[in-house]
């Protein structure tokens, strides 16, 4: 099979639609009867169940005749997988991109540190807190308790000597 113009146009190798192409030819369900040849799984178990409930008799096991058969699978189409799998593209890491923080300049004229050691930051009104948070890049979110803990983490952590 020829690669048509829209695949040619979606990007899709030709290999790969050759490979797909593969395992599509191997699918032989022929004179089979959905809904007649399979019978289903769920629905007998479930009446396998009523009986044994209803009549007070151990419950029949029933086979699960569409069970997939793997070993069955890989002798039938394994090397039409494999070539359906070594045809894929290689998938691409795309790294996730993070908000660039924005820093602006704290021009509240206050002066942190002595706020700092004499235990005053909670003084400070939410503006003033995320004034400095947003002049150090942390972040602005929360309640005020939570404000004033990133402050005093950030002074311990990036101003004071250690």
């Amino acid at each position: 099979a020829n690669t048509t113009d829209a695949e040619k146009q979606a990007g899709v190798p030709e290999e790969l639609v050759e490979a797909a192409m593969g395992l599509i030819r191997n699918q032989r369900l022929e004179g089979i009867e959905f809904g007649y040849d399979f019978p289903n799984y769920a629905l007998a178990k479930f009446a396998s169940h009523l009986e044994a409930v209803a009549l007070d008799i151990p419950e029949e096991e029933i086979e699960d005749e569409t069970a997939v058969d793997e070993k069955a699978v890989e002798e039938a189409v394994g090397p039409e997988i494999a070539a359906f799998k070594n045809a894929l593209p290689e998938d691409e890491e795309v790294e996730k991109s993070r908000k660039r923080k924005v820093i602006a300049e704290d021009d509240s004229g206050i002066d942190w540190v002595d706020l700092y050691k004499t235990g005053s930051l909670s003084d400070c009104t939410i503006d003033k807190l995320k004034t400095y948070l947003r002049s150090v890049g942390e972040r602005l979110s929360g309640r005020k308790e939570e404000l004033v803990l990133r402050v005093t983490q950030h002074i311990e952590n990036e101003v004071l000597p250690k």
